[in-house]
C-alpha cells in the first residue's frame, strides 16, 4: 500500500491511544480528597474566599476530563476508519464491495451534505431563538445537540420552547419534519436500495435474450463489460427537436 492519508493515520493511532493511556493514569493518580481538603483551610484563611490555586488545580482537573474525552473520541473515529478502510476495501478478495463503496459514496456524501445543510439552517433559527432564554442554545455545541434532538423527536423542552415563540416553534418544527425525517434521512435508503436494484439488473441480464440482443447492438464497437442494462433504452430526459 503506498504512503498515503491512511499511512499517517495508521502511525498516529498508536501515538493517540498511549498519549490517551499517559492522560488517563496521570489523572487517576490524582486523588479527589486532595482537592477537596485544601478547600475548607482556604476559606478559613481568607474569610470565605478560595485561594487562586485551589480554582487553578480543580480546574485543571476539568480540562484534563475535557482532553481526556476528545482523545478517545478521536482515537474512536481514526479505529472506525482504518476499519473501514483496511478490512472492508484492502483486501483483492473484496475489491467488488470496494466498487460498490465507491458507486455508493458520492451521491450519499451529496445526501449528508443537504442533511447537514438542513440542519445548520434550523439550528441558526434556534440558536437566534433561544439562546438568551435557553441553556440548551447558549453555543453552537448545545445547539446543535438541542436540534438533532428536535428533529429526532428526542427534545424533552419542547413545550417550554413552543410556549416562548408557538408560531415559529410550529414552523421549525413542521420544517424539520418534512425535509429531514420525511425526505433527507429516507434518500440514503433510496440511493442505496436504487444500486441494489441495478446490481440484480446486472446479474440477471444474461439470462434474458432481450439484454444479450440489446448488448451486442449497443457496444458493438465497444467493450461489452461496460454496458449497463440499468441505462438501456429509450432516453427520455431529452427533448425530440421539432
Amino acid at each position: 500500500d503506498p504512503c498515503s492519508g491512511w499511512t499517517c493515520i495508521f502511525f498516529l493511532l498508536p501515538v493517540l491511544l498511549m498519549a490517551t493511556f499517559v492522560l488517563v493514569a496521570t489523572r487517576q493518580s490524582q486523588d479527589i480528597d486532595d482537592l477537596i481538603k485544601p478547600v475548607p483551610e482556604s476559606i478559613t484563611e481568607n474569610g470565605c474566599q478560595l485561594q487562586a490555586g485551589v480554582v487553578e488545580a480543580i480546574y485543571s482537573v476539568m480540562l484534563q476530563d475535557v482532553y481526556i474525552l476528545r482523545m478517545k473520541l478521536g482515537t474512536l473515529v481514526f479505529t472506525t476508519l482504518l476499519f473501514f478502510r483496511y478490512l472492508l476495501m484492502y483486501f483483492p478478495q473484496l475489491s467488488f464491495l470496494a466498487a460498490m463503496v465507491l458507486r455508493v459514496l458520492k451521491p450519499l456524501l451529496v445526501t449528508f451534505t443537504f442533511i447537514v445543510g438542513a440542519l445548520v439552517s434550523i439550528g441558526s433559527i434556534l440558536f437566534a431563538t433561544y439562546s438568551t432564554t435557553h441553556y440548551g442554545f447558549k453555543n453552537v455545541q448545545l445547539t446543535m445537540i438541542q436540534t438533532l434532538r428536535l428533529t429526532m423527536g428526542g427534545n424533552e423542552d419542547w413545550f417550554g420552547l413552543y410556549l416562548e415563540a408557538p408560531a415559529l416553534f410550529l414552523i421549525v418544527e413542521c420544517l424539520a419534519f418534512v425535509c429531514v425525517t420525511l425526505i433527507l434521512n429516507n434518500m440514503a435508503l433510496a440511493i442505496m436500495v436504487s444500486h441494489k436494484k441495478e446490481k440484480d439488473l446486472h446479474e440477471n441480464a444474461s439470462f434474458h435474450p432481450f439484454w444479450t440482443a440489446a448488448r451486442s447492438k449497443a457496444m458493438a464497437s465497444k467493450d461489452p463489460r461496460l454496458f449497463n442494462p440499468a441505462t438501456a433504452g429509450e432516453d427520455f430526459s431529452k427533448k425530440k427537436q421539432s
